[in-house]
């Protein structure tokens, strides 16, 4: 998706001009540092490469200790996606793998009551929804989840402003460093609100499509052990 939206800026370089609906990703990809390195680039990923593998390796030893007994792997690969992108995108260490973590408890809470909604056609309408049981605990837990992002977006806010060159001195930058360096044409940083509502998105949607596909690509290599064995051999 980020390449293709790359592809479309190169082909349209008045693309802020001539699109009415721009995207949270369409002003990463115009934004640069102070020598001009854009800030949305594929080599940054590079940088976090020591999380993927110290997050990915807790999970490969729980399915050691399994002992090659059957396993439910997608609760693993929602809890490693979760752990990793919380990491890499708000500096927040849950090491919910290995123990319980309020904040990823409720994600995965909040998760299960929006699949349950959206199978309920019943309970679409919002007034319907927050009047029953569901709904509920979802207006509740989503108020504690919103109490716990303004903690960490604050507590990170206090980090730039006693580290004027967060971005010459910081190894991970997260993507909240983006969104609390980012100014409007006015000069105005943005609000709270629009930093929770940039940051959730990509977390609700990052972690949980990841992890699907982790599963399914886990559960297609063990039916396929050739191919399984090249994954291996060239990873060492």
């Amino acid at each position: 998706l980020s390449s293709n939206r790359m592809q479309v800026h190169k082909q349209n370089p008045d693309i802020f001009e001539n699109t009415k609906n721009l995207s949270f990703l369409d002003v990463l990809l115009t934004i640069k540092y102070e020598d001009d390195t854009p800030s949305f680039h594929f080599n940054i990923l590079k940088s976090y490469i020591d999380i993927f593998n110290d997050t990915t390796n807790i999970m490969v030893e729980q399915l050691r200790d399994t002992k090659r007994e059957p396993v439910e792997i997608f609760p693993k690969a929602l809890a490693l996606t979760l752990d990793t992108i919380l990491k890499c995108l708000v500096h927040y260490d849950s090491n919910c793998q290995t123990e319980y973590d309020e904040y990823a408890d409720i994600m995965y809470r909040l998760s299960e009551l929006s699949i349950d909604r959206v199978f309920d056609p019943v309970k679409h309408p919002i007034k319907v929804f927050i009047n029953t049981s569901n709904g509920k605990e979802y207006m509740k837990l989503r108020k504690r989840f919103l109490d716990i992002n303004r903690k960490i977006i604050s507590n990170r806010m206090q980090v730039h402003k006693q580290n004027p060159d967060i971005f010459e001195n910081t190894k991970n930058l997260s993507f909240l460093d983006v969104l609390l360096t980012i100014k409007y044409e006015d000069g105005s940083s943005l609000t709270m609100d629009d930093i929770m509502e940039e940051a959730n998105v990509f977390i609700f949607e990052g972690h949980d499509t990841t992890a699907s596909g982790i599963s399914w690509s886990l559960f297609i290599l063990s039916q396929h052990p050739e191919h399984m064995q090249k994954c291996y051999s060239r990873n060492l």
